[in-house]
């Protein structure tokens, strides 16, 4: 996402991430990776509550995909520290000015996002919806 921010700007999106992880860690992927801000949310409250994204089940963390993901981006994302829960699926949701959720993406595995240009196609229909 931080590759195309321009992109998703020029849509008339705000992006914000939320964390589950600690308040250093937020600060840190702020100062050094991101061009958006981080909220925390350490009980994980908004995914369960607001966005329903489930818990991963253990088969889900010992599939390959999940390895390969998660080996991948080790020491990158969460600056080395695993915070949280281990079985945190990832979201990606659209949520517009009035509060309504108008795209979801839930992760089935670790590391499992959409692909930008799939976020980007949603944002660009939801601006068609609101011109």
């Amino acid at each position: 996402m931080q590759d195309r921010i321009d992109e998703i700007k020029a849509l008339g999106a705000q992006p914000l991430g939320i964390s589950v992880g600690a308040d250093y860690q937020a600060e840190d992927l702020m100062e050094t990776k991101l061009d958006y801000e981080l909220l925390l949310d350490p009980t994980s409250n908004f995914k369960k509550e607001i966005l329903r994204v489930p818990r991963l089940r253990l088969w889900d963390l010992a599939s390959p995909t999940a390895a390969k993901r998660y080996f991948k981006f080790a020491g990158k994302a969460r600056q080395g520290k695993i915070v949280g829960h281990y079985s945190e699926a990832p979201a990606v949701a659209i949520i517009d000015v009035d509060g309504v959720l108008r795209y979801i993406y839930r992760g089935e595995t670790l590391g499992d996002y959409p692909p930008i240009d799939q976020v980007i196609a949603e944002l660009q229909k939801i601006q068609a919806e609101l011109s």
